[in-house]
């Protein structure tokens, strides 16, 4: 982290607020918004020494150990690096946005949210998946999501899936989720 604040940052960190349920935060968090930056830290710097004396083999990047863990990342990040593009689709066209950014509760009642958007009268609730099939389990975890929210008296709470892979009809038929967002059909429109 250093070496990024003593380099600059050439558009590779990005800043947010720290979104606080119940009053209002100064606190600012970073993270890294550039995904080849993201994959060098997080992949090929832990694995540099075995790279560097050639014993780091693999023929296909798939084959690579934790991809689908390093891809789900990716995709989160693209998300949050373009979280304006997805107003409408997550029916916050008008809306006026106080904050939108992760979530972290800490503690053993923690909880881990991909994105908080909070309006004047709403908290929404995003998650997002990057699976080959999401299933209906989907909908348990974003419940106890909710559960672990305490929110303003005056709010509500609406649910929203951005995903990547095949959604099960389970999920959608149960008209959990105010609004699912399938990134392959958002792209082409």
């Amino acid at each position: 982290m250093e070496n990024i604040f003593r380099n600059g940052t050439n558009g590779h960190l990005c800043s947010f607020r720290a979104i606080s349920i119940l009053k209002k935060s100064r606190a600012v968090r970073y993270r890294l918004c550039d995904n080849y930056a993201r994959f060098y830290l997080k992949y090929i710097e832990p694995n540099i020494d075995e790279i560097k004396d050639g014993k780091f083999e693999f023929e296909q990047i798939p084959e690579l150990k934790n991809w689908q863990t390093i891809m789900g990342l990716a995709f989160e990040n693209l998300v949050l690096n373009h979280v304006l593009d997805f107003k409408e689709s997550l029916h916050l066209a008008g809306a006026q946005i106080r904050a939108a950014a992760p979530f972290l509760k800490p503690g053993k009642d923690g909880v881990q949210i991909d994105l908080l958007i909070q309006t004047d009268e709403t908290m929404y609730i995003v998650e997002v998946k990057r699976r080959k099939v999401i299933d209906a389990g989907i909908i348990d975890e974003v419940k106890e999501k909710v559960r672990a929210i305490r929110k303003p008296r005056d709010v509500s709470i609406r649910k929203g899936l951005i995903y990547e892979g095949e959604l099960s009809p389970a999920v959608r038929r149960s008209g959990y989720f105010d609004a699912l967002v399938d990134i392959e059909r958002f792209l082409r429109d």
